[in-house]
């Protein structure tokens, strides 16, 4: 999360402060995708001329890209969205009472965005905008509902950038020390949060001019582009940049070793820290007597599953190392068996079991250890594998990457060349993910979007440049397996609980 400057404005008697200095005075109404409008004041004409100087200075852009945009702006933007937080009666008063600065302040609108996703450290904003001020809140805890971050006054605001894709918005005051990232991961929500913004500031005590909005995204382009162009090791000529996205990422090679919460690996391999045939002693049913069987044992993800026999896919038991159940692991010194060790249960006794040699126990019990002590993601809980960073396709690459926004520094995670991509597998029912299958049996990847539109938009332009490569369509097939079908579905609902 990247937040520069004071954690929270609050009553400040500093200049352009809410305390100490006279009630500022509400503009008349005006409509800021209007230039014509015959409402915009005294000396409208000049500051007009400031501003059309101002905008072409900072966006380099002439004033009829400026009045597309809008326009553009205005007809892409959605009448609700999912991220547009519905505020009742109480919410409100509290609000207005707790978070709000000035006396008669009205709310307008309240969005759940995030902050830190292109850096992989992701945490929930909500953005509140009134027609005064814009609040970062998080989350509070007991009476508190919400805590402020941040409040930046609507005439302390210089200019808006935006940036590839629309995935981010980053807000800069007068005073430059001021800075803040605020991110969507979708374009319709960014469009939405501009336009109702603005709506606020037309509305509200904002004078003119207003400040001028960014689209072209021209530093982070440069620097992306050569970027990428030296992880492909060419010349950013030879490169074009196709798309820009805020993603959740699976590691590939965990993913395709970690068990869905089925209680059983996804496949009889995924994941294996240990395994082999072991002896166990088991319980006869006659007269309470015990024997020792044989049984294929598997340790997988903190997880020490029990077969009948190698080729079994549904375990005959398994015991969760990392819970309340299980008190560790010993070696047995006088047991029936040599080359005995036991795994010690809280609400059962304990299971015994017996190795072909002292090096198989040594191998077993440093394995058991292992998994006691690096334990597994409580359910419910994203896999920690599982990664919000930003995905770039271009014309030779797919990258995982994260970004530092304030020095557009970028680190890679992963990438593939589009030539080694063979498909997609898509969830016919969910649409906010898809798999990027690949060739040579390299593990594939797991896209997890912000939204439906930027998987489809992905997809589109994935198409559209794997074609041009291979003058063929991407074979695009449903996902049919149930098992990486259950898993990425437990992804997604861990993914979205987590941005919540």
């Amino acid at each position: 999360m990247k937040l520069t400057g004071p954690n929270a404005l609050g009553r400040d008697s500093s200049p352009g402060g809410s305390q100490g200095s006279p009630r500022p005075q509400r503009p008349a109404r005006l409509n800021p995708f209007d230039r014509d409008s015959p409402r915009r004041g005294r000396g409208a004409d000049e500051r007009d001329g400031q501003n059309e100087r101002s905008w072409e200075e900072k966006n380099g852009d002439s004033e009829e890209k400026e009045e597309e945009e809008n326009l553009m702006m205005k007809r892409t933007t959605p009448d609700s969205h999912d991220a547009d937080i519905k505020v009742d009666n109480n919410t409100l008063l509290y609000l207005m009472l707790e978070v709000f600065k000035e006396e008669g302040e009205q709310f307008s609108k309240m969005f759940r965005m995030s902050t830190g996703h292109m850096e992989g450290d992701l945490h929930s904003v909500y953005v509140l905008i009134t027609d005064f001020c814009m609040y970062l809140l998080r989350k509070g805890s007991g009476d508190q509902q919400f805590e402020c971050e941040d409040a930046i006054r609507h005439n302390d605001l210089d200019y808006i950038s935006i940036s590839l894709n629309h995935q981010y918005v980053q807000i800069v005051c007068t005073n430059r020390r001021k800075q803040f990232w605020v991110d969507s991961g979708d374009e319709l929500l960014t469009r939405m949060f501009v336009t109702h913004l603005h709506a606020a500031m037309s509305t509200g005590f904002r004078i003119e001019p207003f400040p001028a909005v960014l689209t072209d995204a021209t530093t982070q382009k440069i620097a992306l582009r050569k970027w990428a162009a030296k992880e492909a090791k060419c010349n950013t000529s030879e490169l074009d940049l196709l798309l820009y996205t805020l993603v959740h990422w699976w590691d590939p090679q965990d993913f395709a070793r970690t068990p869905s919460d089925s209680g059983q690996p996804s496949s009889l391999h995924d994941g294996v820290t240990k395994d082999g045939v072991l002896l166990y002693k088991a319980a006869t049913g006659y007269l309470r007597g015990t024997t020792w069987k044989s049984g294929f044992f598997l340790l997988s993800n903190g997880m020490l599953y029990q077969y009948g026999q190698r080729s079994d896919v549904v375990p005959q038991m398994s015991i969760q190392l990392t819970g309340p159940d299980c008190n560790g692991c010993r070696r047995i010194n006088s047991g029936e068996k040599l080359h005995s060790f036991e795994i010690l249960l809280t609400d059962r006794a304990s299971l015994e079991l017996a190795a072909t040699s002292d090096l198989e126990v040594q191998e077993w019990l440093q394995a058991l250890c292992q998994a006691v002590s690096q334990g597994v993601p409580e359910k419910g809980e994203p896999p920690s594998s599982v990664v919000p960073c930003c995905l770039a396709l271009t014309s030779l690459k797919l990258f995982a990457c994260h970004e530092d926004c304030q020095t557009s520094f970028f680190r890679s995670l992963g990438s593939v060349g589009l030539k080694d991509i063979s498909g997609l597998s898509v969830d016919e029912e969910i649409d906010y993910y898809c798999i990027v299958e690949l060739d040579d049996e390299q593990d594939p990847w797991v896209l997890y979007f912000n939204c439906t539109h930027e998987q489809r938009k992905f997809i589109h332009v994935l198409q559209e440049a794997w074609s041009e490569l291979f003058q063929v369509d991407l074979p695009v097939a449903p996902l049919e397996d149930d098992i990486r079908r259950r898993k990425c579905r437990e992804g997604l609902v861990s993914v979205q609980k987590n941005r919540r």
